[in-house]
């Protein structure tokens, strides 16, 4: 309840007048119009289920990839799923065979077919390889392949390119060593290698995000262990058109830092977001993702790959950045997960930012159990889309989960916005005018206390931050 007490002194010309005013209320909230869930849909069995990519395709619904071991015909398979504009499902696919089959990447392709790119293999011992697949627009297979010639070849991200090929970042294990290096291959149309490359040196390295830039050539993010301060640091590597270092960069500090997604800005820089001083759980095998705990971490550079500007979000807990966009207004939107706010023991963590990375707001997604974002994207009606997983909800075990927010900030909304007082039920008491008798030109004092009630909570949605 907020209690306004007073007096103020104001000039009667001619008759007595009482007027009361209610000064403006300073709540504190960014903004106005705060986010919300739109909608949020879960796919899956009574078995595990992951979401790790989506895009919103050209019809306005949207394509997922992930993993199922619900719905698979032997062990995991990759999982694809097709849902309209309101995220109720059209049709899924699987793929793969007795081994481990994952899908970490899914893009529309310029037919209206979808490329996966993912891993096949063993999931207890080297040997897995790359996997490519290509579909038609219903998700049926047109072709697929395996890429890698090294002990152990994975692939975590690709892009349909300007010639109608396929670029693919991951890792790769050389025969007779024990540490990956980051794998870059590149495909005709059909799946069929081109050319691949590795980077690194002679500790571990990893590829997780590759687009192709404005100049015909590739840029990599992902972790180095071989440079850098230590400890594991984010790694970015800028390539020509036929995959050959042009240079590379590393960021982050002593502790383990990664990068799991880039993407070049309009302005010719790039833009990688993934977690700050981290403390890194290897994964129980190749196959697995790994568990990274620390801080989201947003970098931006300039076309060279310098650092212009970086950025840290979360709490006093655990919380990673997994997928980053440059959105329409010129700002960022980052997913991951948050152990730091929320409602559960993790929730999706959504944060949209300027366009020099100050946070404008952030979400969290989920309910009493364990929840992760893996992939965000702007939809063209400027709200966003975010694929992840959930233990909250859904059929058992974990599910792929899917949610769609509305627009959170634009470029012209940088300064915080006062928002509008909330109806309030005044209660008016200890009213006293002095003096007793006014006559034209006196100066009266009036004292009274003001009680008001606020109709709605102060904090307007509950997977709103409300500092």
């Amino acid at each position: 309840m907020k209690s306004l007490k007073g007096s103020r002194q104001i000039a009667v010309t001619s008759l007595a007048v009482l007027v009361v005013l209610l000064m403006p209320l300073s709540w504190a909230l960014a903004d106005t119009s705060p986010p919300y869930a739109e909608w949020s849909r879960t796919f899956g069995g009574s078995e595990d289920d992951s979401g790790l990519s989506v895009q919103e395709t050209s019809d306005g619904g949207y394509i997922i990839t992930g993993n199922t071991y619900s719905v698979s015909t032997g062990g995991w398979d990759a999982y694809l799923v097709k849902t309209d504009s309101q995220g109720r499902e059209e049709w899924n696919r699987t793929f793969g065979g007795p081994d481990f089959d994952v899908g970490y990447s899914v893009r529309e392709t310029i037919d209206g077919g979808y490329i996966i790119a993912g891993y096949t293999g063993p999931i207890d011992a080297p040997g897995a390889r790359a996997y490519l697949v290509k579909t038609d627009s219903q998700g049926l297979e047109e072709w697929s392949r395996t890429l890698g010639d090294s002990q152990d070849d994975g692939g975590r991200s690709v892009q349909e390119t300007s010639d109608g090929g396929y670029i693919i970042t991951g890792h790769a294990i050389p025969f007779g060593a024990d540490a990956t290096d980051v794998y870059l291959v590149k495909t005709d149309s059909q799946g069929l290698e081109e050319w691949s490359r590795t980077f690194g040196g002679s500790s571990t390295d990893e590829g997780y995000s590759v687009q192709q830039t404005s100049d015909g050539g590739y840029i990599i993010t992902g972790t180095t262990w071989s440079f850098g301060d230590g400890g594991g640091d984010v790694y970015l590597v800028k390539t020509d058109s036929q995959g050959l270092e042009e240079w590379s960069r590393t960021f982050g500090g002593s502790d383990f830092d990664v990068g799991y997604s880039v993407q070049e800005t309009r302005d010719g820089g790039y833009i990688i977001a993934g977690v700050r001083d981290g403390v890194y759980t290897p994964p129980m095998t190749l196959r697995t993702n790994e568990a990274v705990f620390g801080d989201v971490y947003l970098v931006k550079t300039d076309s060279q790959g310098l650092e212009e500007w970086s950025r840290t979000f979360g709490g006093s807990e655990d919380d990673g950045g997994r997928s980053v966009q440059e959105t329409s207004d010129g700002g960022y939107v980052i997913a991951g997960w948050t152990y730091s706010f929320g409602s559960g023991e993790g929730d999706v963590y959504f944060v949209k930012t300027n366009s020099q990375g100050t946070e404008g707001s952030s979400l969290t997604f989920g309910g009493s159990s364990t929840d992760e974002g893996y992939s965000v994207q702007e939809t063209r009606d400027g709200e966003y889309i975010i694929a992840g997983i959930t233990w909250s909800f859904g059929s058992g075990g974990v599910d792929v989960y899917l949610v769609k927010t509305d627009h959170l900030w634009s470029e012209s909304e940088e300064e915080p916005i006062t928002p509008p007082l909330p109806p309030l039920t005044p209660m008016l008491s200890n009213l006293a005018i002095t003096p007793a008798e006014i006559e034209s030109g006196d100066v009266v004092t009036i004292s009274l206390d003001i009680e008001a009630t606020p109709a709605t909570s102060l904090c307007p949605a509950p997977n709103r931050r409300c500092d």
